[in-house]
């Protein structure tokens, strides 16, 4: 009976492991019986004509023979961001009744930008799995037209309205606002890539000035400053980008837009922006014309709780005319460059010695952009090539106002070159609408002749008695045995004395630099950390001298601190630092987007009132205690990270 029993424990036991074994396999089965679903999700259902928005399909299969069709949706605009794997488990509890909502699998992202308004819907979507054809739930979406309103305007402009394929203009977007205005999003969708080539302008601007914006999806720098349009006062950002069209033809540019966030809960009443005194005119716990909840040291809850309403406005239409370059006297080596240019060339050392090289530094000026220049076209003349060789290292450029520097490593080829010859460039002139060829000036060079050092001047002949081959080989032989010798009739003991001495020396040498290569490494990354360690305490001491102090811009001097501050916690410079040069440092050390946004208004809010040269005593402490949240909130995220 004994035996029966321990037999039957030992049958039930095998059954028992062998279900818990064979469990996975069937939960595989069933789940690979379950048909697979797509669906189809917008971030809001309800946008502006020409707001771009995200549109994500979300397949449940991490098949990689996944093929959605979009191109049903010929109402908008598409563009591909990408597709990758998601999967995500979540719980909800709503009146005690808990329901699990959980996804595993790929998730196609596009970016859509509406054409025309109304109500519109976003048809079902086919995606194609291995030959299985799976279809998505239609999304209805409201898309609504920019208005322009009272306070809130923008304009189109272009630095001329008549030109040539090829030539540069100046296009300028001015967004005019007197109300509350951030989180500016300019879109250009009706500028077609594929016919204007589209760069940045450099301009000479003082850093106060210059604010973070996004063009298009990507972070861009724009001008704040204040303007009259139609016999009123506006606060403005300006945005200026140079066009260059490549093709000809009369072009008509529809409104492009401008999307921004303003305060839900404003009215026709409010506070005006110019009003720089009463901007921020709080206390903490108050909200002010940014629509900021603010809290005072130690107050617990995020920080920056706002009512945000998005508002689109549209710039006026704009015309251009673009006319085709002449055939008629165009040179064989013209690059379609079309404009004022100038060259201008100096190099350093101006005196060397042969073989040695020299930087020549290149000055392009004229034109809104030079990017479109290229290095290679100046260095496009046989005269240059036959008499220099161009390093293979890639050439500096340095970009300002109007003008690009190039400096390139440059070596001559032999003693008889005696200047830098003009480098030249051939250009249309949109003026006289002619061609020409513009030239540097010649640069003129020194290069020494340098006497090459043979084995018979080393043993003191003259260069005439080696001019031979068969002499010149002969003494290289001669020396060799002679030396040989003298080896050989050196006792072996004295020579593995001295060998041995040599590498005891170079031993010595070699760990004496990999020490100190070591403490310069542990100084400097010791430095480092002091620094940054130390960083809040100073910015503590530094704010609460702006607080007891007299200063005739307090801002100003809250602006300096919080950039000391960035500067000393990233270990970067922090004399002209702006938002976007620690954004992404800041996002690698897990800083939350909405701390970010704190930190990006905040960079606004000095900037605007050290350009308006406001001077704000007892709003002082309410630009300190922002400061002292934002600081919290980074130095928790470092800490956290290390």
């Amino acid at each position: 009976m004994k035996i029966y029993i321990q037999f039957k424990t030992q049958f039930f036991s095998c059954i028992c492991i062998s279900l818990i074994a064979i469990l996975p396999m069937t939960i595989n089965i069933l789940d690979a019986a379950e048909s697979v679903t797509a669906k189809a999700k917008v971030d809001y259902n309800s946008f502006y004509v020409g707001e771009p928005i995200r549109f994500q399909i979300m397949v449940s299969s991490t098949n990689a023979n996944i093929n959605p069709e979009v191109s049903k949706l010929s109402d908008f605009d598409i563009q591909f961001k990408g597709a990758q794997k998601n999967k995500y488990d979540s719980y909800s509890n709503i009146n005690g009744r808990i329901s699990n909502n959980s996804f595993d699998g790929m998730v196609y992202t596009y970016i859509l930008v509406a054409k025309q308004p109304g109500q519109q819907g976003i048809p079902s979507i086919p995606v194609e799995i291995d030959g299985q054809i799976v279809q998505t739930q239609p999304v209805s979406v409201s898309v609504l037209k920019p208005v322009e309103t009272e306070n809130y305007k923008l304009r189109l402009s272009f630095s001329k309205t008549n030109c040539f394929v090829g030539e540069p203009l100046v296009m300028e977007l001015t967004f005019y606002f007197d109300r509350t205005a951030h989180h500016e999003h300019f879109m250009l969708g009706s500028i077609h890539t594929n016919l204007f080539q589209i760069s940045d302008v450099y301009e000479k601007q003082a850093p106060g000035n210059i604010v973070d914006t996004t063009v298009d999806d990507k972070s861009a720098k724009a001008i704040m400053g204040q303007a009259n349009l139609n016999g009123r006062n506006f606060q403005t950002i300006r945005l200026r980008k140079a066009i260059i069209p490549l093709q000809a033809g009369h072009w008509t540019f529809e409104p492009v837009t401008v999307s921004f966030e303003t305060d839900a809960n404003q009215s026709s009443g409010a506070q005006k922006f110019p009003n720089m005194a009463n901007m921020m005119r709080m206390k903490p716990g108050q909200t002010n014309r940014f629509n900021y909840s603010y809290q005072t040291f130690g107050t617990a809850g995020p920080i920056g709780m706002r009512s945000n309403r998005k508002t689109v406005v549209p710039s006026n239409t704009a015309l251009l005319d673009v006319k085709s370059l002449p055939e008629k006297g165009r040179p064989k080596d013209f690059k379609g460059y079309v404009g004022k240019y100038d060259i201008q060339v100096s190099c350093k050392p101006t005196e060397i010695n042969e073989g040695e090289p020299v930087t020549l530094s290149v000055t392009l000026s004229g034109t809104p952009s030079l990017d479109h220049v290229q290095l290679a076209d100046l260095f496009s003349s046989s005269v240059f090539s036959n008499q220099f060789k161009i390093s293979s290292n890639m050439a500096l450029t340095k970009r300002s106002e109007y003008q690009k520097v190039i400096t390139q490593t440059i070596r001559p080829l032999s003693y008889e070159v005696k200047e830098i010859p003009p480098l030249s460039l051939s250009i249309f002139d949109p003026i006289t609408e002619m061609y020409r060829d513009i030239k540097s000036k010649p640069v003129q060079l020194v290069v020494k002749k340098v006497k090459r050092i043979t084995a018979a001047d080393a043993e003191g002949k003259s260069i005439s008695s080696v001019t031979d081959p068969t002499t010149n080989s002969e003494n290289i032989g001669n020396t060799l045995v002679s030396m040989s010798k003298h080896i050989q009739g050196m006792p072996w003991k004295v020579v593995l004395k001295y060998c041995q001495w040599f590498f005891v020396l170079l031993l010595a040498c070699s760990v004496a630099l990999c020490i100190r290569k070591r403490a310069i490494q542990y100084y400097e990354n010791t430095s480092a950390m002091r620094v940054s360690s130390r960083a809040f305490t100073v910015l503590e001491k530094g704010l609460n001298t702006i607080a007891q102090g007299n200063y005739q811009n307090p801002p100003e001097e809250i602006f300096k601190a919080i950039r000391q501050y960035l500067g000393e916690k990233l270990q970067l410079y922090s004399g002209s630092l702006t938002f976007g040069d620690v954004k992404i440092p800041l996002e690698s050390k897990g800083v939350s987007f909405e701390v970010l946004q704190e930190l990006q208004m905040l960079f606004r809010d000095c900037a605007v009132c050290q350009y308006a040269g406001v001077s704000l005593s007892e709003d002082s402490n309410l630009l300190i205690n922002r400061c002292i949240g934002i600081a919290n909130q980074i130095e928790q995220c470092f800490n956290s990270s290390k």
